[in-house]
């Protein structure tokens, strides 16, 4: 979210990577910025119609994937943390030291 306002890639990479190292090691960086692109990647996913075999390709953007993927997580946690302090009165601490299959388990048997 820092650096979504960021116009220029070079400076939204830059930043990002500020953010993520503490370290004032400059090996370290150096490494950590390796792992970054230096240029965004375009993705592009080859689909082919079952019905008709039909193929196309078509832009694939992994960061809002991604996105959306943090995002209903964080939403279900929400509101398992909520179904289960409400049946139980356990408090939200308790609730997320739960493992996610044993959590889904008790929220299931309140559904």
């Amino acid at each position: 979210m820092a650096v979504a306002g960021l116009a220029d890639a070079a400076a939204a990479r830059a930043a990002l990577l500020e953010r993520c190292i503490e370290s004032d090691d400059a090996a370290a960086r150096e490494r950590a910025a390796a792992l970054l692109p230096a240029e965004p990647t375009d993705v592009r996913l080859r689909l082919t119609c079952p019905a008709c075999a039909h193929a196309w390709d078509t832009p694939f953007d992994i960061a809002a994937f991604a996105w959306r993927e943090v995002d209903e997580w964080a939403e279900r946690t929400l509101r398992e943390i909520h179904l289960l302090a409400r049946a139980y009165g356990w408090t939200e601490h308790e609730i997320l030291t739960l493992g996610a299959r044993r959590r889904q388990t008790y929220v299931e048997m309140n559904a």
